[in-house]
């Protein structure tokens, strides 16, 4: 059976690339259409039996219109299946007339099983975590149980996406992930809600061994070769032991610079020691919030500001490069109030400050307390609503300041470097918003990822060329 994984975003999603290799080793045929000018063209040519996309809220209507137009033109016309967490959190897309079937949650067991039985003959029916449109009637399947042994799901070799597209094959950072799941309950985050769809089955945080990791690692470097490399593990340093364990062989196999995610509480100087010894050279984690109050009360973060000096005092003891997490435009916030944020930033010295605006997507504990408080319309977040901001551009949130915490997004980077000049920016920060500080905000985030990357300037400029949009 030929499979198409189509996507409008021009990177390795881990997700399609990881079913595109259980998939091959089921014996159909994949391939990957990234949305360019001749990706019709081309797939239409192919014509695959299914069509497979995946979205995020927010990314779901222009995955949509390229479901849209991938079941129009192809013929026969493809089965269309919609998974990620759109289809997980928003089953309801299932009635969109370009969709067959949703997958919901985990797909490495549910989408092979409903490709072998769709080699039978018709829509299967009875599917874990598949909802299926058939004869009028939406057939809704309850989700399976989790996958428990992350080692049993083998890791993508990315050949049907690499043989297609030089610009992913080359690109010298490789990402990977070697857990699924968070510990921690923040209200603007899809976690807790899935922590509930999935209780009891099976344990919500697992992880990979470390051989079977450094067996990806080990491949992607011989195979592809990289410059650095990103895992995007949600907290990379949970399990101390099997940190310790990764960093010793990752040292004595690979050594070259790599970025990981942590918080407080999951770092130590035994374990930051480690990880700068094997070549870790940038640790990120999530402020959110200058004000530990609303860090605490409202984003149900539990850390203080004291914590995020005590981490930052020791990553940058040991050599290692912070990079931060934060966000702007919560209910009620002030440029001043925000101003906290840009200074805690600042006082850690954060090598790269990310920003963006708060997003209170539908189903989370934030949306419901800006309901309730006026702050955002029933249609605020309907498909289209959620759909035509970005958190990259203005907040959905009502308030009065919100145009200026738009441009205090942009150009939060540049107040965390240059703590000097917060004069000139409090004056930038007041002009309506413009073109200018969104190609600010491009630039800096551009520098970001070629100095994070160790990606040179041409390869920058592509790079600018594929993802600005997104940005």
């Amino acid at each position: 059976m030929r499979v198409a994984f189509v996507q409008n975003v021009w990177f390795d999603n881990l997700g399609p690339i990881g079913l595109a290799e259980i998939l091959e080793r089921q014996g159909h045929q994949v391939r990957f259409f990234l949305e360019d000018r001749s990706w019709v063209k081309r797939i239409v040519e192919w014509a695959p039996h299914v069509v497979a996309l995946s979205a995020t809220t927010g990314n779901h209507l222009p995955m949509l219109k390229m479901a849209e137009i991938a079941r129009s033109a192809v013929t026969p016309r493809p089965v269309v299946i919609l998974g990620g967490p759109h289809a997980t959190f928003f089953p309801e897309v299932i009635h969109h007339p370009a969709l067959d079937a949703i997958c919901r949650g985990e797909g490495d067991l549910a989408l092979p099983q409903f490709l072998a039985e769709m080699e039978g003959g018709g829509l299967p029916e009875k599917i874990p975590n598949f909802w299926i449109k058939k004869d009028g009637v939406i057939l809704k399947n309850e989700i399976g149980p989790l996958v428990v042994n992350l080692d049993d799901i083998p890791f993508p070799r990315r050949t049907p996406l690499y043989s297609e597209y030089r610009f992913r094959r080359n690109y010298p950072v490789k990402t990977t992930v070697s857990s699924r799941g968070c510990p921690f309950g923040c209200i603007y985050c899809y976690n807790n809600i899935y922590k509930k769809m999935v209780r009891g089955k099976g344990p919500y945080v697992r992880r990979r061994s470390v051989s079977h990791l450094m067996e990806e690692l080990l491949y992607l470097h011989k195979t592809y070769g990289f410059r650095s490399l990103e895992i995007l593990d949600d907290i990379f340093t949970m399990d101390k032991a099997w940190t310790l364990d990764f960093a010793r062989e990752y040292a004595r196999k690979i050594r070259l610079p790599y970025a990981v995610l942590s918080s407080p509480g999951f770092l130590d100087p035994e374990i930051i020691e480690a990880l700068k010894d094997s070549n870790c050279q940038w640790i990120a984690f999530g402020i959110e919030n200058g004000d530990e109050n609303i860090r605490r009360t409202i984003l149900k973060k539990p850390f203080l500001n004291e914590d995020y000096r005590e981490l930052a005092g020791m990553i940058k003891k040991a050599g290692i490069r912070i990079q931060t997490f934060n966000m702007v435009g919560l209910p009620g916030e002030t440029v001043e109030k925000a101003m906290e944020t840009v200074r805690l930033n600042q006082e850690i010295r954060a090598d790269y400050a990310w920003c963006s605006m708060v997003q209170p997507y539908p189903g989370t504990e934030l949306a419901e307390i800006c309901l309730k408080q006026g702050l955002l319309r029933e249609e605020d977040l309907e498909w289209g609503g959620i759909a035509s901001k970005s958190i990259y551009d203005q907040g959905m949130i009502q308030n009065e300041e919100g145009a200026s915490l738009s441009n205090l997004q942009k150009l939060f980077p540049l107040m965390v470097w240059f703590p000097a000049l917060e004069p000139l920016f409090r004056l930038l920060i007041r002009l309506p918003p413009n073109p200018l500080f969104r190609y600010v905000h491009q630039a800096t985030l551009g520098w970001q990822v070629k100095r994070r990357g160790k990606i040179r300037l041409l390869e920058t400029l592509e790079i600018y060329r594929r993802f600005a949009r997104h940005y």
